[in-house]
């Protein structure tokens, strides 16, 4: 009876092991920048080790509590792009797959009131933006105004579509 379960533990051990791997490989692509985007789901403080504190905003941070795992990560998106806005600044735009959209769908009808909690890592890890959730969103779009420059911006989308497309070519 040990043995079995020893050898169990030690394929789940290989396992978890190779998932990370490929993982940390995935942002490695050569000579080509990679960044991440994750949205995470604004929580209520509790003693668990599920939820903590994001600081959105450099110059003025609002300390938001979110749940630790991210409900929309890298692979749910399909591309992204930095736009112009109708006041002279700019924003992200985000277009999710067909899963990825009906999952923010979801995520934004169970969840209105709540803040979405946008994190990126790039040449640093921060906290983007934290738009409120107001209503179902059923484009499969999402756009917001980064705490960035504008250059930080494009290179952050840089990233990510590179990301983005090496996915595409395994």
């Amino acid at each position: 009876m040990k043995g079995p379960s020893a050898l169990f533990n030690t394929n789940l051990l290989l396992g978890v092991l190779l998932l990370i791997s490929i993982g940390c490989s995935s942002l490695s692509l050569g000579n080509k920048n990679a960044s991440t985007l994750k949205f995470h789901l604004e929580a209520n403080p509790d003693a668990s080790r599920r939820t903590g504190t994001a600081a959105v905003g450099r110059a003025r941070p609002m300390y938001i509590t979110i749940d630790l795992e991210p409900c929309i990560f890298e692979s749910h998106i399909d591309r992204a792009a930095v736009v112009d806005t109708a006041d002279g600044g700019f924003a992200i735009w985000i277009k999710f797959t067909d899963f990825g959209a009906a999952l923010f769908e979801s995520i934004t009808t169970a969840n209105r009131s709540k803040r979405l909690v946008i994190g990126s890592r790039y040449t640093e890890a921060r906290w983007l933006a934290a738009p409120l959730i107001v209503s179902t969103e059923k484009s499969g779009v999402i756009i917001f105004t980064p705490d960035a420059t504008r250059p930080e911006a494009e290179r952050i989308v840089s990233g990510l579509n590179n990301l983005l497309n090496a996915g595409r070519k395994k």
